[in-house]
């Protein structure tokens, strides 16, 4: 929603990447502030975890980048982009299976075959033409889809194999997104951008700083006692769908058609499907019910 309010605000991509090195501040100095107060753990976790917070960054970065570009177009719909990032269970469910063993079966595939036309119907029902030309705010959301699922499993990765605590590894990741805004100002000469920088848009982008921070930091706990990929999507995803829905309408007049409510139910049913966790309580909620 804040990255709307942004777009919509200013097109200007010095002005999108000086939010998202504002944004970046926010996010270092909450995980070096918390760390040096509350946890006082070591700041250099070892090379695999600074390693892996420079990878997560770099996407990171490029992540808030278009997030905030795609809504540069005056047609961007909050609800329909918010449902192609949800894709990202696609690759997730690919890592899952490549790198921690989790099989995918006959009835995850037909959940997969759910959730695409869960998609086809968000998109208001187009004619197969209007398929082949979709907008580039929706190839923008594909975009950040894949990345969305590459930094998931970063993520897991690091969590599994190193005891770092969120606010260590927010430190990190910040420092790197920073480092990568501060070369690209400098480079192609846009600080001159920061003049443009209203102040609504410089609050809008300190709410967005803490809201990164509180959510890298639950995604890492939840990695930490045990969560997949996938598991922690039907949570966080299917309340971010709900959410997008609701703010899009409220917010930016946009449609609340019958296909996104399709969307929504078919998300849920998909992954209800997709998830081996959640298909377990759904079998079991069903044969208590019969």
């Amino acid at each position: 929603t804040f990255a709307k309010f942004i777009g919509s605000l200013s097109g200007s991509l010095g002005v999108i990447v000086f939010v998202t090195f504002a944004v970046s501040v926010i996010q270092m100095l909450g995980g070096l502030v918390g760390n040096l107060s509350y946890r006082k753990d070591n700041l250099f976790p070892g090379i695999k975890a600074i390693l892996g917070s420079a990878l997560f960054g770099t996407i990171a970065f490029a992540m808030t980048v278009i997030g905030i570009f795609r809504f540069t177009y005056e047609d961007a719909d909050l609800g329909i982009a918010t449902f192609i990032v949800l894709f990202s269970i696609f690759p997730g469910t690919l890592f899952d299976w490549l790198f921690f063993k989790n099989n995918f079966n006959i009835r995850q595939w037909f959940g997969a075959g759910i959730f695409l036309l869960s998609g086809y119907a968000v998109l208001n029902f187009p004619a197969f033409e209007a398929l082949l030309s979709l907008p580039p705010w929706v190839w923008l959301s594909a975009i950040i889809a894949l990345l969305l699922a590459v930094n998931e499993l970063i993520t897991r990765l690091i969590s599994s194999s190193l005891k770092t605590n969120p606010l260590v590894y927010n430190f990190w990741v910040g420092l790197f997104t920073v480092f990568i805004a501060i070369i690209y100002l400098t480079i192609m000469n846009q600080w001159h951008s920061v003049a443009e920088l209203s102040p609504k848009i410089f609050f809008i982008s300190v709410i967005m700083g803490i809201v990164i921070f509180v959510m890298i930091s639950f995604k890492f706990l939840s990695y930490k006692v045990g969560g997949t990929i996938a598991s922690k999507k039907i949570i966080m995803q299917g309340t971010y769908l709900i959410t997008a829905m609701i703010a899009g309408l409220i917010f930016f007049n946009e449609p609340f058609t019958l296909g996104k409510v399709i969307g929504i139910l078919g998300f849920f049913t998909a992954f209800s499907l997709i998830n081996n966790e959640v298909w377990q309580v759904v079998k079991i909620k069903l044969l208590k019910s019969n």
